[in-house]
Formats: C-alpha cells, sequence, structure tokens
C-alpha cells in the first residue's frame, strides 16, 4: 500500500480529514458545503453520497450502489468492515483505500485547481496506483541482494539511545505516548481528570503487516515522565496479552528510554513517581526479551496523535477489524484484546488493519 494512502487511512480513521464540515468549524472563511453538489461535506457524502461518488462506485470495477453501502451505519469503520465482508471479487482493504484516496485527492483537485475527473477515473487512477506500487516494489526487492533481516548490529545505537530511523529495525515494533495536558475523560468518575494515551503496534506476519492502534485514557499523572511511563506500562501489558516475541519499544522520552533499558528501578536519578510503573513494565515483559530505543516525536506521530485523540473519545470502546480475510469475530488480535484490561485504564478505541 502506499505511504500516501496510508496517511490518508490513518486521518481518515481517526476523523482527522478536513472535509468540509470539519474545517469549517475552525472558519467562517471555509465553505462546509461540498464543492460539486452543495450539500453539506462529511465523510459519508464525501465518498458515498455525493452524485460523484454514488457514480465513481457503480462503475466498473465496483458496480454497487454506495447509499445503499452504507444504509443503516452511523461510522465508517463499521461501513467499511461491511463492505470487506461482501462476497465481491474487487474487495480488499488495499482496493478499497485506493478508491477512497482517489475520491479524495479528485475533490481537491477540483476545489483548489478547478480540474474536472470522470467518476470512472477514480478507478483508473486507482488501479495504476496499484500496479506502480506493485513494480516499484518489486523492482526495489530485485536491487536488494541482501535480505532486510540481515541489519547489521552496528547500525543500531545503544539501547535505551536515540534511534534515527524505525526503518533500522526489524520485527515487532510498539510505539507509546501519553498526553499530559489533562481533560476530564467519559468513563471516569465525574470531576476527575485523566491522561490520554496512545499505542501503535506494528509487526510482520505471513507476509503482512499487522498493525493496531489503541486510544486509552488513565488517571491524572503529576509530570510528564509519569504520564509517559503510564503509556509504557501499557504498552508492555499489550505486548504480554499478544505474545509478542523480541519487541521494540519506542518513545519520545530519552530519558525514560534510558531508564527502561537499563532495567534497573532503584537507581538514584529514577524518579520516585516512576518506579513502580518501571517495575510493573519490566514483570509484564520480562519473558519477551524486548528492547527499547528513544525516536523522534515525527517518527512517534501515530501513538502521539492518538493519545491527545483521547481528549474527545466515547464512553464506549470501538473496536474495529479492517482485514480483508477475517471480521470483527474472526480477528485473532480483536478476540484478544475484546476482554482485554488494565487497572486503572479505560480503553476507548482498538483499530486493526492490515498491509502488504
Amino acid at each position: 500500500m502506499s505511504p500516501k494512502v496510508k496517511t490518508f487511512a490513518w486521518r481518515l480513521f481517526w476523523k482527522a480529514l478536513p472535509t468540509g464540515l470539519r474545517a469549517g468549524r475552525f472558519s467562517a472563511h471555509i465553505s462546509q458545503a461540498c464543492c460539486r453538489c452543495g450539500i453539506q461535506e462529511g465523510e459519508f457524502h464525501l465518498f458515498f453520497l455525493c452524485d460523484f461518488a454514488r457514480a465513481a462506485w457503480f462503475s466498473s470495477p465496483w458496480f454497487i450502489r454506495s447509499d445503499v453501502l452504507i444504509q443503516g451505519h452511523t461510522s465508517l469503520h463499521s461501513s467499511i468492515s461491511t463492505f470487506l465482508r461482501m462476497s465481491h471479487p474487487h474487495v480488499s482493504i488495499e482496493n478499497i483505500l485506493n478508491s477512497l484516496w482517489c475520491l479524495w485527492k479528485a475533490r481537491n483537485d477540483f476545489l483548489f485547481d478547478r480540474k474536472k475527473a470522470l467518476p470512472h477515473h477514480v478507478h483508473i487512477v486507482a488501479k495504476a496506483l496499484s500496479y506502480d506500487l506493485y513494480d516499484v516494489s518489486n523492482h526495489m526487492s530485485s536491487l536488494q541482494e541482501v535480505p532486510q533481516v540481515q541489519v547489521s548490529p552496528g547500525q543500531l545505537p545503544l539501547q535505551g539511545k536515540t534511534l534515527k530511523s524505525d526503518l533500522l529495525l526489524v520485527g515487532p515494533k510498539i510505539y507509546s505516548n501519553a498526553a499530559f495536558r489533562c481533560k476530564k475523560f467519559p468513563g471516569l468518575v465525574q470531576a476527575s481528570v485523566a491522561t490520554g494515551v496512545g499505542v501503535y503496534l506494528s509487526w510482520p506476519k505471513d507476509q503482512f503487516e499487522i498493525n493496531v492502534q489503541i486510544q486509552a485514557s488513565a488517571p491524572a499523572t503529576s509530570s510528564p515522565i509519569q504520564a509517559k511511563a503510564l503509556a509504557l506500562s501499557f504498552a508492555a501489558h499489550l505486548a504480554n496479552r499478544l505474545n509478542i516475541i523480541h519487541p521494540t519499544f519506542l518513545m519520545h522520552c530519552l530519558s525514560l528510554a534510558s531508564l527502561a533499558a537499563s532495567g534497573e528501578i532503584v537507581e538514584a536519578n529514577t524518579p520516585w513517581s516512576i518506579r513502580k510503573l518501571l517495575g510493573d513494565v519490566f514483570k509484564q515483559v520480562s519473558n519477551l526479551r524486548p528492547q527499547v530505543f528513544h525516536i523522534s516525536r515525527e517518527i512517534n506521530g501515530i501513538a502521539h496523535n492518538a493519545a491527545h485523540q483521547g481528549l474527545h473519545s466515547n464512553v464506549e470502546p470501538e473496536i474495529c477489524c479492517f482485514a480483508s480475510d477475517h471480521g470483527h469475530i474472526s480477528c485473532p488480535v480483536v478476540s484478544l484484546l475484546d476482554t482485554f484490561q488494565v487497572q486503572g485504564f479505560v480503553i476507548h478505541a482498538i483499530r486493526c488493519y492490515r498491509a502488504k
């Protein structure tokens, strides 16, 4: 899947896409109306209900009525989950996201550059996007005679130090962060405050890559490092629950990464406020043989944004799986996390998807 489509998908699923309805709330100069038909532009309208989108979905190779597809659904997540369970020969998470991205691009081209596309052009571009990525991937793999798994240990810094790129890592990666700016959270005691927690897990499996984004909240913390230690503790519980062997924990707090990599709790420079949390981390991952590195905030962007999304979370947890070969019930990740609980934490969202 193209990196730009992955970025688009993240923004779409985390409700961060600047549609007219969403962007118009922040400025009176931004129209909330669809640039094609003048109706209020939300995600459902833009991608499924606008005449242009309906014509695109009804053309080759989909031949479906998008207005009927989303009937009875209140979120894009449930709509796409239903879409993936259809016995349609063209259905896959990659094909759906490529088509949605092309609809988004066609909208932007028309809105900002006045470039008019026809509905069937959407799928021509989506098909070319898949083929181009396939050709580039095959070309790059043919140029690389040394497999990716043969990364020299000398390329990695000492544990607890700064890793300039997570592309140097092979195997499971677990990113964590916390939103220290406290705010009232639904699901907690009234008038209490809480800390947003975001965790992003990525690991290879069966020639694919499993990606899981988790959004949670926890009681208030007294310092940024305590908040981030709380997020790391939650990430450790997740790794233990999913039995992820040889995970690499990544965070953009250098002091916490150094302390977690040391494996010591009673060192003089370890703040008392996080000693219990570090002890919990070491207990959870004692059999997983982990490693720990510090990364920049840019690399940790998904966990960072997921933590801040907690400030607007719902009480009821949202658990979704977007893998094309299994639904919510049979997803191994969802089945393990469906009843997952950690004392003191409130889980708001679990989203699992698979990429090539």
